[in-house]
Order: structure tokens, then C-alpha cells, then sequence
């Protein structure tokens, strides 16, 4: 039987069964994608590719479209050479891209049929976003080398790969905070509470754990976000106020925020 695709410009259009019973089981799934969907962020457009086998989901991956800065990992001088130059020559050194991933955080394919049929299928979609968005170059971006196999036919027909940042995974194995400092040794459980003792006598910080933020929240944390962002040498994305909040609506279960404040403030 002939494989047929379909792409969607929102993850919705998608049966929520259909993309979860193919994708791999991560924290940027389904309602992940749908929270970017409606986040209004105009750095990209995003896509979804979907592959069926009669009616059964065999495949599914996600890619966008960006102008892709060329300098974006450039530092210091270099960068704002090249920022003085894009000023003259946008598009070439901007040019119009499509990459398959995911704009912040690894990419990744599902696949539940024959890898390289699946995967096929999927090239012929990019390319025909490509060729209709007229994007000069498909890049698969930040797959790691587990996908090296599944890539390795278009790889070799000259489809680029390209690394961003560095994606950082942290096992906590703890219940609570005191499991923790009883895991450590007395000199270290013992230090760490003088320090605590010390930071509590010189200001009082607030912690406050929220499922949501209100209104006023939002404002409160996008700022103290856009002052990180703006002091970044590098970066990929810029997340908008309507990120914070539908993220927690889309993701309850797995969206939590922490708020530390001094005095009220929030730090």
C-alpha cells in the first residue's frame, strides 16, 4: 500500500491520538506544539508532517520556516559586523530556511513503520514546503546521533544537519528538599545550612510554587525574562507573554512555576 502524508499548519488539525501514537514520548509533544501555536511568535511558522499507512500513523515530525541570521552564533565584534552588514544585505545574509525540529529543544521523528519508507515520505514533504515557501536551503536541526541511522540516506544526498545550543537534562532523584540534604554528608548538609542561615539574616526571600499565573504574573515574569534576553550573545527564539499563558492551560501536569521575590519583587 502507498504511503500518504499530510501537512498542517496547526498541530490541531491533527487527531491528538494520531500524533501521540507515533511521536516519541517527550516533554515537547503534542500539547507542547499546540502551546507554540498559539503563542504568536513571528520568528517562524511552524508545520507538521504526518504519515499514514492506510488509515494507521506510521510517521510524524514537525519543522518550521525562519530567516535564519547567519551570524546567530557569532559573538562580541563579529556579531555586530555582521549585524552592520545585514543591514545592507538582508537576504543574503538571511536567507529563507526550513528546518525539521523543533526551534527550541532537540528534533526528533517518530516512526512506526519501515524506517526508510517513513523517512522518504518525509523528504518528499519538505521538499515541496520548500520549493512552495521558497526556502533555499532544508536543515535538520539538533538531532542527536541516535537519529544518525534514520538520517543517513539524506545526509548523503546532501541534506545538512547543524547543532544550536547545548540541550541540558537534569536527573532528580529526590522527593523533597530535606531527601536531598540527607543524601549529602554532614560536613556539606551542615555548611549548606549556615549558608541558608546567613542569606535568611541579610534579606527575606519569598518562594511561591504556582500551577498559572495571573495576569499581572505574566507581566511580572515576561520582564524579568526579556532582561535575560536581551543581555543573550546568542539565541535562537524570543517567547511572547502568550507562551506564559498557555503553556500551564495546554501542560497543567507538567508546568510549574517558581517565583522568588525580595520585598515583593520578583527575581
Amino acid at each position: 500500500m502507498n504511503l500518504r502524508t499530510i501537512v498542517v499548519r496547526k498541530i490541531e488539525e491533527i487527531p491528538p491520538k494520531d500524533w501521540l501514537a507515533v511521536f516519541p514520548h517527550v516533554l515537547e509533544n503534542y500539547y507542547f506544539f499546540k502551546t507554540l501555536d498559539e503563542s504568536s511568535i513571528d520568528q517562524f511558522s511552524l508545520s507538521y508532517i504526518m504519515v499514514y499507512d492506510g488509515d494507521t500513523p506510521i510517521g510524524a515530525t514537525s519543522c518550521f520556516l525562519m530567516r535564519f541570521p547567519l551570524h546567530i552564533t557569532v559573538t562580541g565584534f563579529l556579531r555586530k559586523f555582521y549585524e552592520g552588514l545585514n543591514k545592507i544585505f538582508h537576504d543574503l545574509l538571511t536567507p529563507r530556511v526550513l528546518m525539521c525540529g523543533l526551534p527550541m529543544g532537540q528534533g526528533r521523528i517518530g516512526v512506526r513503520g519501515e524506517p526508510a519508507r517513513v523517512i522518504e515520505v518525509i523528504r518528499v514533504a519538505l521538499d515541496e514546503i520548500a520549493s512552495r515557501e521558497k526556502a533555499s536551503l532544508i536543515i535538520f536541526k539538533d538531532f542527536v546521533a541516535a537519529y544518525d541511522s534514520l538520517l543517513a540516506p539524506l545526509t548523503k544526498r546532501g541534506f545538512s544537519k547543524i547543532e544550536s545550543l547545548p540541550s541540558t537534562g537534569m536527573k532528580i532523584s529526590w522527593k523533597s528538599f530535606d531527601e536531598y540534604l540527607k543524601s549529602l554528608s554532614r560536613v556539606s548538609r551542615d555548611g549548606l545550612k549556615r549558608k541558608y542561615k546567613k542569606t535568611d539574616a541579610a534579606v527575606k526571600i519569598e518562594c511561591e510554587e504556582l500551577g498559572a499565573l495571573d495576569e499581572s504574573t505574566v507581566s511580572e515574569v515576561y520582564g524579568l525574562y526579556m532582561q535575560t534576553f536581551i543581555k543573550l550573545d546568542m539565541g535562537f527564539e524570543k517567547l511572547t507573554p502568550e507562551f506564559f499563558r498557555h503553556v500551564s492551560v495546554n501542560m497543567p501536569r507538567e508546568v510549574k512555576y517558581f517565583l522568588w521575590r525580595i520585598d515583593g519583587k520578583l527575581v
